[in-house]
């Protein structure tokens, strides 16, 4: 008799109903709560035993079997899978005529093929999960290179504005200076000089501009990210000295211990980030600095490149405008430059005068 017929004609047996029931919760709740399911299994074995039912739950124990293999552990289900054996092989042999070699074959096809039916299914749902598992990766790369990209750009729009302000900043407070000067002066030799200095400090900017500008051109032909830096033309001790002499074209004075060999032999990074500490902390000087001597060093020691600028308080002294034309930007950008190259930078009040200290690493 089919399930179907039991279902048509056990509606005065409460056993066969309980055993269909059963069975009907086990194979609902086999996707969801497997264990729960292999419970109910157990349960319906049992009242299936009471009623004496052997065809009412063949389909749900069948099913049921597959889809609770297919996602618990292999180990749990091929447990359940022999005692089903078991269990349905006596319960067949004690409630129809199949004889126990019949019955105990009969029944290890059933539950095996559910086996086997449940093996293709945890195959199924493994490589869904691994392709799911593989578009979240892909998703998660396309994330994180977009933010790789960002961060370029970022970083990129960075030095290209540590750049600019390097030489932009430095050339035209030189220049404001200096016209704020000779307006005061009536001498010619003074506005010549004037002159003088703004012209050099022009041409200083024209040809860092153009550098820098070859510089991201080039990059942006390679498709390499563009670290824009200073001016290589001359050695570092070269490019100090000149911006040394330029504030003492200002009048101010300026003093000088230059470890030359060191400075001009490490590398090109460590250099450039050195020239930067003093443009800037001059360029400070020009802007806010009190009356007195500004002094320069860079000296190596131990594994470790040492700059220390040197200047009187900063103070009320410049003029209005020139103290507005500081962005605040600078001291930021230089620490950022100076980290950039595994290097350390402290500026700050030293008594009455004001240090910007660096230390930049010799070698990378």
């Amino acid at each position: 008799m089919s399930t179907v017929d039991d279902l048509r004609f056990s509606a005065e047996d409460p056993w066969k109903v309980a055993v269909l029931l059963t069975g009907c919760a086990a194979v609902t709740l086999a996707g969801i709560r497997p264990l729960l399911a292999l419970v109910l299994t157990w349960v319906m074995l049992v009242l299936g035993w009471q009623a004496g039912s052997v065809t009412a739950l063949l389909l749900p124990l069948w099913l049921t079997t597959a889809v609770v293999h297919a996602i618990v552990e292999r180990r749990i289900g091929m447990i359940h899978a022999v005692t089903a054996i078991v269990a349905l092989t006596a319960l067949v042999i004690s409630h129809t005529t199949f004889s126990v070699t019949a019955g105990f074959w009969g029944c290890t096809m059933l539950i095996f093929t559910a086996v086997a039916l449940g093996e293709i299914l945890r195959w199924a749902l493994e490589a869904r999960e691994q392709s799911h598992r593989a578009e979240e990766t892909r998703r998660q790369e396309a994330v994180e290179h977009e933010q790789r990209l960002a961060r370029a750009r970022d970083d990129e729009r960075s030095a290209l504005a540590r750049a600019l302000h390097d030489v932009v900043a430095s050339q035209l407070t030189i220049i404001a200076t200096t016209v704020a000067a000779a307006r005061t002066s009536s001498q010619p030799q003074a506005l010549h000089d004037a002159l003088d200095v703004v012209d050099s400090s022009t041409q200083t900017a024209l040809v860092e501009m153009r550098e820098l500008l070859q510089v991201l051109d080039r990059a942006e032909t390679r498709g390499d990210s563009a670290r824009p830096a200073t001016r290589v033309t001359d050695p570092p001790s070269a490019r100090i000295s000149h911006l040394a002499r330029t504030l003492t074209r200002l009048g101010r004075e300026v003093t000088m211990d230059l470890d030359t060999h060191a400075l001009d032999t490490v590398n090109a990074a460590t250099a450039d980030a050195a020239v930067r500490v003093v443009r800037e902390s001059l360029t400070n000087a020009v802007r806010y600095a009190g009356d007195g001597p500004t002094s320069v060093s860079v000296q190596a020691v131990d594994r470790w490149l040492e700059v220390r600028v040197r200047t009187p308080q900063i103070g009320q002294q410049a003029p209005d405008r020139l103290r507005s034309m500081g962005s605040g930007r600078g001291l930021e950008g230089l620490a950022t430059t100076v980290n950039e190259v595994g290097g350390s930078l402290r500026a700050g009040p030293d008594h009455s005068h004001w240090l910007v200290e660096a230390q930049l690493p010799l070698s990378r």
